[in-house]
């Protein structure tokens, strides 16, 4: 008697239902797999790798346990998410394919010189941005997504993925909150832990956890125990590499769901803190990068991740931007949201004169717009924030009617007082 095999109809068609009940974080399994996959421990792009579809991912290491029909195998602990990249069982591709690459280029190289893009920076960019698109309100997908766009700011070898990792983690400081007090880094004269420190305050909070999840949260002793190994977690000074160690150990206990309750809570406001110091310890290494989109970016994020009253900090420093790219980008913000914010900050903490500043940071950028050695994109940038920031002045786009306005005497002052639609919180730039 002919057997027939089991159509796979029925399983298909209810793979919409299943994937809505597994929730998000095994789809984001599935991605930072493939980002880790796709990264040598010191960032470099491998030109081998594993690369899974969601599916292909939940159908091999998420049902790998009910049977060896999907050829499925538990994950490793790469990246605390993805898996092992030295799974002897992984059938590894060459990703040697290349086409016509219009911006991106090794460390270091900006838009121009156009070099063949490879397929792992392809891949790359590609998982960066489905990374970005899950939600953010779960709380271990938040956690990932910052400590993948955090290492990858610094570290990837492709510039398009730093300059995106970058704006990313901007909308991540703005979600958690992130000062400007926070981007001035590790105060002077204090050294970030070293990493002996990092893993031994880790494994008192991992330890504590265990014995909370083991004798029950109904007593006031476990709980403690969890606080002080937490409280003494965040008082360590962190770098980067030290910050995101611990945040992927955290977000491992929080997806546990060993814990429940103000245990929980707990290990989400530590998670948070860490994001926190991933996001600013990023943004501060960026402005440090070689390629001056990714500096760009930097100025971009930050004024997304503080809001406009760094701006005024940005343009006293404006001699630091040198390329086209970044002063450009800094005027654009300017235009954008206006100099109000910083003129608040400014008058709050060391009470100087609005009208005063804000005419200085009209004449600066009027002769910003006059500079022949600028490129006609950033002259033109500083036109538009001049006339988003003194909208009664002459208007157009001839940068020596604005310099005889604001050098035109009770005139000039008297519309720089009025100071319509922005205003100056720092004293003229140099540079």
């Amino acid at each position: 008697m002919k057997t027939s095999r089991p159509s796979p109809i029925p399983f298909l068609a209810g793979l919409p239902l299943l994937l809505s009940l597994l929730g998000g974080c095994q789809l984001v399994g599935a991605t930072t797999w493939n980002l880790d996959q796709l990264h040598e421990p010191d960032g470099r792009h491998r030109r081998k790798a594993e690369l899974e579809s969601h599916l292909g991912f939940l159908l091999r290491h998420s049902f790998g346990k009910l049977g060896g029909q999907f050829g499925g195998r538990e994950p490793g602990d790469a990246e605390g998410e993805g898996g092992s990249r030295d799974d002897p069982g992984a059938a590894q591709r060459p990703l040697d394919a290349s086409v016509g690459d219009d911006g991106g280029g090794e460390r270091g190289r900006g838009m121009g010189g156009a070099k063949p893009l490879a397929a792992a920076e392809r891949a790359c960019f590609v998982a960066l941005v489905d990374l970005a698109a899950y939600d953010s309100a779960e709380p271990r997908t938040a956690a990932t997504q910052v400590s993948w766009f955090a290492r990858l700011a610094v570290e990837d070898p492709w510039t398009l993925c730093r300059e995106r990792s970058v704006l990313e983690l901007g909308a991540h400081g703005q979600r958690l909150g992130l000062t400007m007090l926070e981007l001035d880094g590790l105060p002077e004269g204090v050294a970030a832990s070293a990493a002996p420190d990092v893993a031994n305050a880790l494994a008192e909070v991992l330890e504590a956890a265990r014995g909370a999840r083991a004798r029950g949260e109904n007593g006031d002793l476990e709980r403690g125990e969890l606080e002080g190994a937490c409280a003494r977690l965040v008082a360590l000074p962190l770098d980067l590499a030290g910050a995101r160690r611990l945040l992927r150990g955290v977000s491992f206990l929080i997806g546990s769901e060993a814990l429940h309750g103000e245990s929980h809570g707990l290990l989400v406001d530590v998670s948070r803190h860490l994001q926190r110091i991933c996001v600013a310890r990023a943004l501060v290494l960026a402005f440090l990068d070689p390629a001056g989109r990714v500096r760009a970016a930097a100025l971009e994020a930050s004024a997304v991740a503080v809001g406009p009253a760094i701006l005024g900090n940005l343009m006293r420093q404006v001699r630091f931007f040198p390329e086209e790219v970044e002063r450009t980008r800094l005027y654009g913000l300017v235009a954008e949201h206006g100099l109000d914010a910083a003129l608040a900050l400014a008058t709050e903490e060391r009470g100087v004169d609005r009208a005063e500043l804000l005419r200085e940071q009209l004449l600066f950028l009027a002769r910003e717009a006059s500079n022949p050695r600028n490129s006609s994109r950033t002259r033109n940038a500083a036109l538009v924030a001049l006339g988003r920031l003194a909208p009664e002045g002459p208007g157009g786009l001839r940068s020596e009617e604005w310099v005889d306005w604001l050098s035109g005497g009770d005139r000039g002052q008297a519309a720089a007082g009025a100071g319509a639609g922005g205003g100056a919180g720092v004293a003229a730039p140099e540079g």
